[in-house]
C-alpha cells in the first residue's frame, strides 16, 4: 500500500485533491464532496495522533474478520458507517476544508 510519507504518493493524492469539486456528486457512499473532505480530513488527523477516537469494539475489530472485510470481501455500497469522530467536522467554506485537508 502507498504511504503519504512517500513523496511520489503524496503528490497523487494532493492532485486527486485539486481536482476535487464541491458540487461532485458521490460515486460511492453518500457523503457530498465536502462532508467528503472534512471526513478525510479527520482521519488523516487521527493517524497523526491529532483527533482522539474510541477504541475499535465488535465484532468487525477483531481479527481475523477485521482483515477479512477490509481485504477480501465487497463491501456493501452506501451501507459503511463512519466513527462517530469523524463525523464531528462539519464543513465550513470549500476553500478552509480543502486547505486543512492539504496541511
Amino acid at each position: 500500500m502507498p504511504s503519504l510519507f512517500d513523496p511520489k504518493a503524496r503528490g497523487l493524492v494532493l492532485e486527486r485533491i485539486a481536482r476535487l469539486a464541491p458540487d461532485r456528486k458521490p460515486l460511492w457512499g453518500r457523503f457530498t464532496a465536502p462532508e467528503m473532505v472534512c471526513h478525510v480530513s479527520c482521519a488523516l488527523r487521527q493517524g497523526l495522533g491529532e483527533l482522539e477516537t474510541a477504541p475499535p469494539a465488535g465484532p468487525l475489530s477483531q481479527a481475523p474478520l477485521n482483515w477479512l472485510v477490509i481485504h477480501v470481501l465487497p463491501w456493501p455500497k452506501g451501507k459503511g458507517r463512519s466513527p462517530p469522530e469523524f463525523l464531528a467536522t462539519r464543513p465550513t467554506t470549500w476553500q478552509a476544508d480543502v486547505t486543512r485537508l492539504r496541511d
